[in-house]
């Protein structure tokens, strides 16, 4: 459990959302369900929360190579996507299981980030102990 690895993983999944906020912010909601009409409100919604998905994506690019120094930054980006993860899951309750992908989704969202914060404590707390080469 290194961090090397860990910075690689964080890179890939890094674009995934930038890849969907970028879709997400020029095609709007006919992306999702083609041939609909949608009000300009949620239309609007819909690219403004793609332009934050962005944002969040660049935010996982930048720390990956910063991951050593900026431990608050990288809990409080995964502690966004659990509780992203328990927002979706709510509607199984009263709606029922969504699509697979949109499943699939749920469970990365949940599973995903205490596994991040709990790898990232024992690679950083490793690194750390690991003795310095004298020059």
């Amino acid at each position: 459990m290194n961090l090397t690895l860990l910075r690689i993983i964080l890179g890939v999944l890094g674009l995934v959302p930038i890849f969907i906020g970028v879709t997400g912010m020029f095609s709007g909601l006919e992306r999702l369900v083609p041939g609909c009409e949608f009000s300009p409100d949620s239309d609007g919604q819909y690219r403004y929360l793609s332009a934050i998905y962005l944002g969040f994506g660049v935010l996982i690019l930048w720390i990956q190579s910063r991951l050593a120094s900026e431990v608050p930054l990288l809990r409080i980006l995964m502690a966004m996507v659990f509780v992203a993860g328990v927002a979706r899951a709510l509607p199984l309750v009263t709606l029922g299981f969504p699509r697979t992908p949109v499943l699939i989704a749920l469970v990365f969202e949940l599973v995903f980030p205490p596994v991040v914060v709990y790898w990232h404590a024992i690679a950083v707390k490793a690194e750390t102990a690991l003795p310095t080469p004298k020059s």
